[in-house]
């Protein structure tokens, strides 16, 4: 939809939102002045795990847990990634390569694609928000994402809740907005973010189920996206069930590291000066 002159009709929310965004994220990064990085962050696991795919390589990871060395699969690096889900690795493919494995550039460029994921946010919520002619909530929204110290963390340190915030967002705003039925979109954005922070997945599932409670067909607007999930994640779950005892010895390397099985005294001694190893 254009405006001509003298119509008084606005633009459309999502290009105003647009605009917004754009001047949000000039501003937020003039104001926030880079964190040093942490250096167990889980960022530098999802990096590893980049440089793989860039190489080649499939999913792999040199960032290994102590407790794991019991096991023998875990006694060479790199090993197989099997602790964290992989889409965020997947995504950070794309700024690692164009670093060309240059680690100050990739760090400051995933800073920028973090930032984007932020800009992102704010998009979509000021553009709900102008969509119901709220420009007050609006401004409340882009103030709220501008002085959070949280969200400040997760653009400077890489988190991947970040991305999974958006996707989540973006989910709302189609069921609550009831623009359409869950569709093939849907099911992508429930895929992307299910391969993000899996654990999220019950939200969007959740509303669906209570969207089409009442109709007289309700999995008549749930197959689509759900035959669309499935398709999106088979490929990982499959490979996970396949690797139940790998995924069980790092899950639990991972989530206790202070308790050493027999099998595990001499790594636990090698080990116990640190949480983790990188290669």
């Amino acid at each position: 939809m254009t405006t001509g002159p003298g119509s008084g009709r606005p633009p459309r929310p999502v290009l105003l939102g647009l605009a917004v965004a754009v001047v949000f994220a000039a501003l937020w990064w003039a104001t926030h002045p880079p964190r040093p990085h942490q250096p167990a962050s889980d960022l530098f696991t999802h990096l590893s795990v980049a440089r793989h795919l860039v190489r080649g390589e499939g999913f792999r990871t040199d960032i290994a847990y102590p407790l794991s060395f019991a096991w023998e699969f875990a006694r060479e690096l790199p090993q197989p990634l099997v602790h964290r889900a992989p889409g965020f690795a997947m995504v950070l493919a794309a700024p690692y390569a164009a670093a060309d494995e240059s680690p100050e550039r990739t760090l400051d460029a995933v800073r920028r694609l973090q930032l984007a994921v932020l800009a992102g946010i704010a998009w979509l919520g000021a553009a709900a928000w102008l969509r119901q002619a709220r420009p007050g909530a609006a401004l409340a929204w882009l103030v709220l994402l501008g002085t959070s110290p949280l969200l400040a963390f997760a653009v400077d340190w890489g988190h991947a809740e970040l991305l999974a915030g958006l996707l989540l967002l973006g989910l709302w705003l189609r069921h609550r907005d009831a623009l359409r039925p869950p569709g093939v979109t849907g099911g992508l954005l429930l895929g992307a973010l299910a391969l993000l922070r899996p654990e999220l997945v019950a939200l969007p599932v959740l509303w669906w189920l209570l969207a089409v409670r009442g109709q007289r067909a309700p999995w008549r607007d749930l197959v689509p996206p759900i035959l669309v999930f499935l398709a999106v994640t088979a490929p990982w779950a499959i490979r996970s069930a396949s690797s139940n005892e790998m995924a069980s010895a790092m899950r639990y390397a991972e989530n206790s590291p202070s308790e050493c099985p027999a099998a595990a005294a001499a790594p636990c001694r090698t080990f116990s000066g640190s949480a983790r190893q990188t290669a």
